[in-house]
């Protein structure tokens, strides 16, 4: 990589995502991936770089063979993505491996009905030091010196499961009317 302005021999290599094909098919996809959790396998593991918290719902918690006991208080008030107050029913710092890292990570766990299993927001990203891109459905991180690729999860929603988001990862595509697109810039 010679000539790549701030790369040299000592320094990581630039992170760079491939370039879009032309016509590629327009999605609206979330970004999930699969982790582990306290050494667990968990899917739907939602990476959302719009959220501030890190956010377990309670089904997730009691899959990790915890309960509310095992939470430590929090005395909060989060807003939910449809803009409705959220009281947490605490807080737990839990191990978290996606990829090739683990890092103990702070969850604030909420009684809701939610698509995900564990949603991870900004916190989590920048500890990680991540690069989440739905639009390519990627991951990009650095270990030491080299760059790795991770995929997000091709149809986290098993096709018994009937969720509004599954729709996004089957065969057809729904129309982006609420999207409208500028072939130039002014």
């Amino acid at each position: 990589m010679a000539g790549s302005p701030g790369h040299t021999h000592n320094s990581p290599p630039p992170m760079v995502f491939p370039p879009i094909p032309e016509r590629a098919i327009p999605h609206l996809k979330p970004l999930y991936v699969n982790a582990h959790i306290c050494s667990k396998p968990i899917n739907k593991v939602f990476i959302d770089n719009g959220a501030i918290f890190n956010v377990m719902p309670l089904k997730t918690l009691k899959k990790l063979g915890k309960g509310v006991g095992d939470l430590s208080p929090v005395d909060i008030e989060m807003t939910s993505f449809t803009g409705q107050p959220t009281k947490p029913e605490g807080m737990m710092v839990a191990p978290i491996e996606v990829g090739l890292k683990v890092i103990s990570t702070l969850f604030f766990v909420v009684d809701a009905n939610t698509t995900y299993s564990v949603l991870l927001g900004r916190a989590w990203i920048h500890a990680f030091k991540y690069v989440p891109s739905s639009l390519h459905q990627q991951i990009m991180f650095w270990k030491g010196n080299q760059v790795f690729k991770m995929d997000a999860s091709t149809n986290p929603f098993g096709s018994t499961e009937m969720v509004e988001e599954s729709v996004l990862y089957s065969e057809y595509v729904p129309p982006i009317s609420q999207t409208a697109v500028v072939d130039e810039y002014p």
